[in-house]
């Protein structure tokens, strides 16, 4: 008999199933619980429970990218999950899920993720030329340590928070009309099991993060060599 999945995942699988046509394709609702699926195979698979999708918009019609964070199983550089949904779109992959809206924008390419996006990822969607990002959830609040503010989470793109960010990056956002902002919904349970999910893994692997051999260490190229060539 295996053993029994976390409460979480039970918690999540059962929401997904239960709200599979709540919410009108193509609103952010419907990408947020998109990213919500995506976060709980991350979780399944070891990683920081988060999920992200790229949603590129030409004329009516719309394609979606998905990803989940891979920082545990995959090589744990770039292996978030903004990232990764728009390197999908970058390598010219073949999209998760292509459809017409009534009502959509023009063009442009928006980003949907459980969790507000880092640094990294906020700079890549700046790079991308990415016109939107909504998060179900923030990720820190600002704060003020030792006379400067900071934020006390890992992002820092939402609210007053997003002053914090270097200069040139606001203004290359403020160039492309790139807005970050909290998603608007009345579901609670969406927001909090997107939160849940990330929270349940956070201190775990932030420490085994911390304590990973970093990628020029002669024991990692030695056991790269060996699976190429033994």
């Amino acid at each position: 008999m295996g053993m029994a999945e976390p409460r979480i995942v039970d918690e999540v699988s059962e929401y997904l199933e239960q709200s599979r046509d709540r919410f009108t394709r193509g609103s952010d609702e419907y990408y947020a619980r998109k990213c919500l699926e995506a976060a709980l195979t991350a979780y399944r698979s070891k990683n920081y429970g988060i999920g992200a999708v790229a949603v590129v918009y030409e004329e009516k019609t719309a394609r979606e990218w998905s990803a989940g964070n891979c920082m545990v199983s995959g090589s744990g550089v770039i292996d978030h999950a903004e990232t990764r949904a728009l390197l999908r779109i970058a390598n010219q992959k073949v999209p998760d899920a292509t459809y017409e809206l009534e009502s959509a924008p023009t063009q442009g390419l928006s980003v949907f993720g459980t969790l507000e996006p880092c640094p990294m990822c906020a700079c890549v969607m700046t790079n991308a030329g990415a016109t939107r990002s909504v998060s179900t959830v923030e990720d820190g609040h600002l704060v003020q340590n030792s006379g400067f503010f900071q934020s006390d989470g890992a992002a820092n793109v939402l609210g007053d928070k997003s002053k914090t960010q270097p200069a040139i990056w606001q203004s290359i956002q403020q160039g492309r009309a790139l807005k970050f902002e909290l998603l608007s919904t009345a579901d609670t349970e969406l927001q909090s099991l997107s939160r849940r999910i990330f929270e349940e893994t956070r201190t775990t692997i932030d420490k085994d993060l911390s304590d990973r051999t970093h990628l020029g260490h002669a024991t990692a190229v030695r056991n790269l060599y060996r699976a190429r060539f033994q």
